[in-house]
């Protein structure tokens, strides 16, 4: 069974949906240590936190390769694609 995963979603892309998936983490937890943070003085580096976070997983979306866009793939890059816009709008 597992050959059959691997045949049909080749190990690259798993590897490249893994990386996108962790960077959406990524952004996730910078956007929300920036709503959490009580310290005011820690806004500024915590909000460049956030863009740090975004610029890596937009890097990490424009580098998917085209063995991402089917399964997986194209949902991770969809949620991706939907948290990047929501950050420009508030960035």
């Amino acid at each position: 069974m597992h050959s059959q995963q691997t045949s049909a979603f080749p190990p690259l892309a798993a590897a490249e949906v893994v990386t996108l998936r962790d960077a959406v983490m990524m952004v996730r937890e910078a956007a929300v240590a920036l709503q959490t943070a009580v310290d005011a003085a820690q806004q500024p580096l915590l909000r460049l936190n956030l863009r740090e976070a975004r610029d890596v997983l937009a890097r990490r979306l424009e580098q998917l390769s085209p063995e991402c866009s089917g399964g997986p793939g194209a949902q991770a890059a969809s949620e991706a694609t939907m948290l990047l816009v929501e950050l420009d709008s508030v960035l």
